[in-house]
């Protein structure tokens, strides 16, 4: 079974990615049986460089990790290669008693990095195990953690020229389209998300799919929704942790299989013009800062439509 996974943070078109969680990294799949020989290990890592280690398996279960650094540095001490090298690999791992760290794959980068670096000093760089749903795991290296959440944090830190150049973008009004990717291309980078959709309240005929955001208008399951009307109707914003434990979420359902979302109201002058709907695959729940910036992004997506007069087809 295979699993789409980024290869980098770093998208051919330049942009760099914000991953919602550590199942969104790019990660190792390197596994080996108890019983292989420890030569057969050894080089397949000096053959990949970029392993961070192995994941050893007993009758296809987790049995441990050993970190790259810890199978060379023991076959380079004294008589560690006369003792292991042509041995299984079992033995090396029982030599060395590694701790096995496991996390959720659906762990934010934020929790995943102070998990990681919680760990005894010896241990902070090792690699970690990612758990799946599916019982699958892989091994992330660290490293891959910490470019993650610098990644995050910048993005934090340039949200005002961010903000400033949707103003701009706005006052120029290039179309929709590119109105709306650069405001949703900025709120992805402050919150992450994996779908985003804006639905609309009025007809119009319209289908837009920018990098970002698809914009359409939602089909009538969707209008009857009571979770949709609700937003519309109280224009406030509905929060659902996992929407496989509301009974409603049923026809929303029609916007992508996902487990955690938000949909918030798009108004201008206190019209409500439909919902902003960001939702994650994963069970990785919004925090309130990031809802508090979402509904703050909603008078920019609010705006682009009223200049677009798309609410009055």
């Amino acid at each position: 079974m295979s699993r789409k996974i980024y290869k980098s943070l770093t998208l051919p078109t330049g942009d760099i990615t914000s991953p919602v969680c550590v199942g969104d990294l790019p990660s190792f799949n390197y596994k080996v049986s108890l019983p292989t020989p420890t030569e057969a290990v050894t080089r397949h890592l000096e053959a990949n460089p970029d392993l961070p280690g192995v994941i050893l398996l007993d009758n296809g279960r987790l049995a441990g990790i050993i970190p790259r650094i810890r199978i060379f540095e023991r076959l380079g001490h004294r008589f560690g290669l006369e003792l292991f090298l042509r041995k299984p690999i079992i033995e090396l791992h029982k030599n060395l008693a590694p701790e096995t760290y496991v996390i959720s794959d659906h762990t934010n980068i934020k929790d995943a990095v102070h998990f990681a670096l919680s760990r005894p000093t010896h241990a902070i760089y090792e690699p970690v195990v990612v758990a799946y749903d599916d019982h699958e795991t892989r091994l992330l290296d660290v490293y891959t953690l910490l470019v993650a959440q610098s990644v995050t944090l910048d993005n934090l830190n340039n949200l005002m020229g961010s903000i400033n150049h949707i103003k701009l973008v706005l006052s120029i009004n290039p179309g929709l389209e590119k109105t709306l990717d650069a405001i949703m291309g900025t709120l992805k980078k402050v919150v992450p998300y994996h779908q985003a959709a804006i639905l609309l309240k009025e007809p119009s005929g319209l289908h837009l799919s920018a990098r970002h955001v698809s914009v359409y208008t939602p089909s009538q399951p969707i209008l009857q929704n009571d979770i949709y009307r609700s937003i519309l109707d109280t224009r406030r914003p509905i929060y659902l942790e996992d929407v496989k434990m509301v009974p409603a979420w049923s026809n929303l359902s029609a916007i992508g299989d996902l487990r955690t979302w938000m949909g918030l109201p798009v108004l201008h002058k206190h019209v409500p013009l439909g919902v902003l709907s960001l939702a994650r695959r994963s069970l990785s729940p919004f925090n309130k800062d990031e809802m508090d910036m979402a509904q703050a992004f909603t008078e920019h997506i609010g705006a682009a439509l009223s200049n677009s007069n798309i609410h009055s087809r």
